[in-house]
């Protein structure tokens, strides 16, 4: 374990250029959401199920950044990893054992995840205003957090497997965007009509941003869904790990 502690604590080396590059970019990007989805399209169907306008915001933005940076960030860093620093020499000379790299790795990632899910809602409660109990914030920042475990794992997986670097934008942008668009960033999946409302509410982005909002909004837990992100996170991480594992011993 002293080596999996030493890959998070050099992952996770404060690099004061980029962090403070990082969280600019978070609050910056984060106005801008609300700027787009607040004004630009006039609150569209983002009341939903008499659920209070500023909570539905809130739920839906962050929702969206934790699901884009849990896959985006672990996505863009084992690319980098297996493509430029001989992540395979490396185990090949027997300096760490894989599941110690990729549980190393899988941490720091998911750490700087959460780092970036409590700035984006801090500065979105900030803009909002709205009143929410102070003990659901903190238990909405853990749930996400549990449940963003499984796009931490799903974007080590893409990294690995991708072969150039726009790919990911690929997958991004034209499979998991609207994926996680209509998972409840702006409308409620069971406002859906006919079979297709039945095959988002199956997908584990709606458990984690449905569901979240739920917890905010509600303040109820939906046990189908907790269920639904911790088998999401138990077969995401072991497939991510065997298949990646095997791939590198190739």
């Amino acid at each position: 374990m002293n080596l999996v502690m030493t890959i998070i604590q050099t992952e996770l080396s404060i690099k004061p250029k980029r962090l403070i590059l990082a969280t600019l970019f978070n609050i910056i990007g984060t106005v801008l959401f609300y700027t787009v989805l607040a004004k630009g399209f006039g609150l569209l169907n983002l009341q939903n199920q008499m659920a209070p306008m500023p909570e539905s915001l809130f739920t839906g933005i962050i929702g969206l950044i934790a699901a884009w940076t849990a896959f985006e960030l672990p996505t863009m860093r084992t690319w980098t990893l297996v493509s430029h620093t001989g992540i395979i020499d490396l185990l090949r000379m027997g300096r760490y054992h894989f599941w110690q790299l990729y549980l190393g790795k899988s941490i720091a990632y998911w750490i700087e995840v959460q780092y970036h899910i409590i700035i984006a809602s801090l500065v979105l409660y900030a803009l909002i205003g709205f009143s929410i109990h102070p003990v659901f914030l903190p238990l909405y920042w853990i749930y996400l957090m549990a449940g963003s475990i499984f796009l931490v794992h799903l974007g080590f997986l893409c990294g690995v497997l991708i072969t150039h670097g726009e790919w990911h934008c690929y997958i991004w942008l034209w499979l998991l965007t609207p994926i996680v668009l209509m998972s409840g960033v702006m409308t409620m999946p069971s406002l859906l009509d006919g079979w297709f409302k039945y095959v988002v509410l199956a997908l584990p982005t709606t458990a984690l941003i449905a569901g979240g909002r739920s917890l905010v909004v509600s303040q109820s837990l939906n046990l189908i869904w907790v269920l639904q992100l911790v088998a999401a996170d138990i077969l995401f991480g072991m497939f991510s790990y065997y298949f990646i594992r095997r791939k590198l011993q190739q």
